[in-house]
């Protein structure tokens, strides 16, 4: 695979690779500046600025500059910049595999075997997510907060007055969208953001080709045109030509954010989205969980797919190995996988992987996830998986098909999403 690794040339005159070497550092013998890339936005950027400053009260001798570069729909070109521009630091966050990968061929990345055999992560992180973090048998990321990525979100006064049952099979999911169209609303809103279209293609992608044909598409052993791949990109056309969407324009035109708000504010049915939003529904409209919105996993389509699997985003902490204060991450990152930075996850209505946190401090919703994260088998958000130039492609060809939901295009836009895989991969 021909993954982007041009930051090498760059890089390797400016960075000389640090292995992370682990001592006993007690709270008091901590200090310097821990330098922190927090790209994320809302709840969780301030989810991330409440553990930094209880790490502070626990290292009162370490300071911590947070490099915030919020305000981009897609952190990674930043972070290219950022580091191309030989600023490095101790430690930043990420949600995209392919890009830990990009990161860790141009020597960026400090593995933490090492770390992880000291503080005995083996206790808050199961095997699964130990693989997850990993990249060719050394451990590089530590997972902090996963996402269920196959929800439909929903408020829960306005699903009970329509008098339809959840549904678990697609005529059933269509049935309660049409209910929706009925009573004068968008039955389903979709962002206009890049990523946000990825969410309704993937999650039918898995439902119609189940996991193993999910995980070969991110790998390239199958190509973009193959017949499974129509076929969930036609079902998709199918919602669309019965209008259980808006039009192409107001699509493109509606920023993700605001197409959850219209779930929650009655003006539309329902919204496929990542469990961060349980947040915001909490924080910006003071909503209770289960009583005023809930969420349902995305339906049934093929009864011979595996149907206890789900899609899932999940953000990691990185070390960088040109860091100037790698103990300091290192201490960061045990508190994080400590029972208390759970209860701040929890607290913000994020789930965390991290085994040491009882199920009791989750609400209701919470606890569904983190009980779905146990009991499902789970991908990775396809998006995420694959090379950079690929998933740019990838959005914008879904954009177009968007606008022209036809059989025509669909054939355009899988074509064009293969060109460039066969000069990727």
């Amino acid at each position: 695979m021909k993954i982007f690794v041009t930051i090498i040339a760059a890089l390797c005159i400016s960075i000389i690779f640090i292995p992370v070497v682990c001592r006993d550092t007690a709270a008091g013998e901590l200090s310097g500046e821990l330098t922190i890339v927090n790209w994320l936005g809302g709840s969780e950027y301030d989810l991330v600025i409440e553990l930094e400053e209880h790490f502070k009260e626990l290292y009162p001798g370490v300071s911590v500059k947070d490099i915030n570069l919020t305000g981009s729909a897609d952190a990674r070109p930043l972070l290219k910049s950022m580091l191309l521009g030989g600023q490095i630091p101790d430690l930043l966050i990420s949600a995209w595999p392919s890009f830990d990968k990009e990161l860790q061929q141009a020597g960026i990345l400090a593995p933490l075997n090492d770390a992880w055999e000291k503080y005995n992560w083996d206790k808050a992180l199961n095997a699964s997510w130990k693989e997850l973090g990993s990249i060719d048998g050394k451990v590089y990321g530590i997972y902090f907060l996963a996402d269920n990525r196959s929800g439909l979100w929903y408020r829960s006064q306005d699903f009970t007055a329509l008098k339809t049952p959840l549904p678990t099979s697609w005529d059933t999911f269509k049935t309660l969208a049409h209910a929706y169209k009925d009573a004068g609303k968008i039955p389903i809103t979709v962002g206009a953001d890049s990523w946000a279209h990825t969410e309704y293609f993937e999650n039918l992608l898995l439902r119609v080709g189940g996991p193993e044909i999910f995980m070969k598409l991110a790998r390239h052993e199958i190509p973009w045109t193959d017949p499974v791949v129509v076929k969930s990109l036609t079902y998709w056309k199918e919602l669309l030509d019965e209008g259980l969407f808006a039009d192409g324009a107001t699509m493109l035109g509606t920023a993700w954010d605001v197409a959850f708000k219209q779930v929650m504010q009655n003006s539309a049915g329902m919204n496929l989205i990542g469990s961060w939003v349980h947040g915001m529904a909490q924080q910006e409209f003071a909503f209770t969980p289960v009583k005023d919105y809930d969420f349902f996993q995305f339906p049934t389509i093929d009864p011979s797919v595996p149907a206890n699997y789900m899609q899932i985003s999940a953000k990691n902490w990185l070390v960088c190995s040109g860091g100037k204060n790698t103990q300091a991450a290192l201490a960061f990152l045990n508190f994080v996988l400590s029972e208390e930075a759970g209860s701040i996850i929890a607290k913000y209505g994020g789930v965390s992987p991290n085994s040491l946190v009882s199920a009791d401090v989750y609400d209701p919703i919470g606890k569904k996830t983190a009980t779905m994260f146990a009991e499902n088998g789970v991908v990775f958000v396809l998006d995420d998986l694959l090379p950079t130039e690929v998933s740019s492609e990838y959005r914008v060809q879904l954009q177009r098909f968007l606008n022209d939901p036809s059989e025509e295009q669909i054939q355009k836009t899988l074509e064009a999403i293969e060109a460039k895989a066969k000069a990727v991969y």
